[in-house]
């Protein structure tokens, strides 16, 4: 793409002086394309053409992260562990309404099936992970300590 954008520069907009802009680590054969092609390097600079800066972890407003109580360990473990059976549950009975309309030669039922089945959980999924993502504490941490 930058030897093409160069080669246009010059076809189409008669240019004498051409900079690129690039990483460091990007394109590490670009300047043997360019000699291949014929292009002499006169003049290399290297410039910052962006940066971040990282706040120092000492700054965080945050509170300490404290352990969590067996109370919440407990409830979040049986939460969890009720939603492994439920979808464990929900996977079987999918995976047998295909096989059972697969055998009746009913396809469109058994897309249906499945269909569905991926729908309910991406939907789910993407609810609990924005749920889980942006929550700043402990599932089921109910101590105000």
């Amino acid at each position: 793409m930058a030897i093409g954008s160069i080669l246009h520069s010059i076809d189409e907009e008669d240019c004498s002086r051409i900079a690129l802009l690039y990483g460091a680590l990007h394109c590490r054969d670009l300047q043997k394309k360019l000699e291949n092609l014929g292009f002499v390097q006169t003049d290399e600079q290297w410039k910052t053409a962006w940066s971040a800066e990282v706040p120092p972890l000492s700054t965080s407003s945050k509170k300490p992260t404290k352990k969590p109580s067996l109370f919440t360990l407990s409830i979040s473990s049986l939460t969890f562990f009720i939603y492994l059976a439920i979808s464990g549950a929900d996977w079987i009975s999918t995976v047998e309404n295909v096989l059972s309309d697969s055998i009746n030669n009913d396809g469109a039922s058994s897309v249906a099936s499945l269909c569905l089945y991926l729908f309910r959980h991406v939907i789910f999924y993407f609810g609990l992970s924005k749920f889980i993502v942006q929550w700043d504490a402990f599932p089921f941490d109910f101590d105000d300590e």
